[in-house]
């Protein structure tokens, strides 16, 4: 996730957006070096509990899921499948989209099942549903 949102971010950026939760230096090395290859003998440390929030807001994601995301990059622990039958067959699908297809896919599933809207250049917008 790291890598993709420096594709549209300086790294003082990353550092600002997630309130200093973690250093420009830090994601340079992460997105250099990833979780386990740090620079020379060293490897980058997995962020503190409460830097969680912060690089949530970053990712524009939840902090349960980025929890997730430490647990598998760095103690290549992941989580029990909890998927409805309807996730499981959507799966195959899913992963063979491409980067910026999938980026589209989960905002679009984000807007859906929370009337959360976002679009570059608009700082947040709130979409309300009609009730049925």
């Amino acid at each position: 996730m790291a890598s993709q949102v420096y594709r549209s971010m300086r790294l003082v950026d990353m550092q600002n957006g997630c309130n200093d939760a973690r250093s420009s230096a830090w994601w340079n090395n992460l997105i250099r070096y990833g979780a386990w290859n740090g620079p020379g003998t060293t490897r980058v440390s997995p962020p503190p509990p409460e830097a969680i929030n912060g690089i949530a807001d970053l990712f524009g994601v939840t902090p349960e899921e980025v929890n997730r995301m430490i647990a598998a990059d760095w103690y290549d622990v992941q989580p029990a499948p909890e998927f409805s039958p309807r996730v499981r067959r959507w799966a195959p699908l899913i992963d063979r989209l491409n980067t910026d297809d999938a980026n589209y896919l989960r905002r679009l599933l984000r807007r859906l099942a929370t009337g959360e809207y976002t679009m570059p250049g608009v700082t947040k917008a709130t979409v309300r549903r009609k009730p049925a």
